[in-house]
Order: C-alpha cells, then sequence, then structure tokens
C-alpha cells in the first residue's frame, strides 16, 4: 500500500548558484557520500540537483515539507554497485517513516537540460497491510499469476 508520493523539480543552475554563494551549503546539505559520487562526474551539478530534488520529495511523501526537525542529511541518495540511486532516512525522517509504516523507498532520478528531478513512493509492505489492502494484494498476485479455474468457482 502506498503512504506516501512525492515529486520535485529542481533548476540546475540553482544549486550551482548556492554552491558558489554560500560556502557552506553542499556540507549542510548533502553527505559525504553523497558529495563523492556527483563530484566525481565531469560536471557535478546535475547530480546534486537531483540528489536535492529527492531530498524535496521525500519530505513531500513524508506529509511535511521541510519541518518538523528534518534534516537535509536525514535523508541520502546512495548508489548501489549496479549504479541505481536508493535513498537512506536516519534521524527524524526515519523516525516518522517508520512511523507512517513507510518500510520501502522506490525512488527515480532524472537531468536533462536546465532541469533535474525526483519522484518518490513510500511503501507499507504487504505484512502490514491493513484489511481494505486485500483486494489491492489480491489483484496484483492475480495480475501476475491468474488465479486457477478451481479457485474461480468453476
Amino acid at each position: 500500500m502506498i503512504v506516501g508520493i512525492g515529486i520535485d523539480v529542481v533548476e540546475i543552475r540553482r544549486i550551482r548558484q548556492l554552491a558558489r554563494r554560500h560556502a557552506t551549503f553542499l556540507s549542510r546539505t548533502f553527505a559525504p557520500v553523497e558529495l563523492h559520487h556527483c563530484q566525481a562526474k565531469a560536471n557535478p551539478f546535475p547530480h546534486l540537483a537531483a540528489r536535492f530534488a529527492a531530498k524535496e520529495a521525500v519530505f513531500k511523501a513524508l506529509g511535511t515539507g521541510w519541518s518538523v526537525g528534518l534534516q537535509w542529511t536525514d535523508i541520502t541518495v546512495e548508489n548501489n554497485a549496479a549504479g541505481k540511486p536508493a535513498i537512506r532516512l536516519s534521524g527524524a525522517a526515519k523516525r516518522l517513516a517508520e512511523h507512517l509504516g513507510a518500510h520501502k523507498i522506490h525512488l527515480s532520478l532524472t537531468h536533462t537540460g536546465p532541469y533535474a528531478s525526483a519522484q518518490v513512493v513510500l511503501e507499507r509492505l504487504p505484512a502490514q497491510a491493513t484489511y481494505f489492502d486485500a483486494a489491492e494484494t489480491a489483484a496484483t498476485t492475480w495480475v501476475r499469476r491468474p488465479p486457477s479455474q478451481a479457485a474461480l468457482g468453476r
């Protein structure tokens, strides 16, 4: 069951300007692993902007926006060995996600031209599903594997 959705679009030049105008912007906003990944690129700003958009999208998916004691560094975008980005939560963001029952976070990042964007979906796993989620779970299972004739009462 989906417990939160967030999307954000960022102008890449905005992140470049913030980094140049404010000496501590990058260290206050991004974890060392994020900075290392992005600064290894020929142009780090599209990658930084996509990660910034991901953080904003997580805030939206949590239903708070940037408030209630959340820190930028409570949300980290890390890449696995294959390069796929994933969200890692800590601090207040992790506690809030746990309170919502979110156990899985889906992330999509993109950047092209002057923009970077991110979409985040917070999902509650079926084990935590409520009675009303049963039909959704059954429908998902049916799409993957049609029921036998006996299961349909035929």
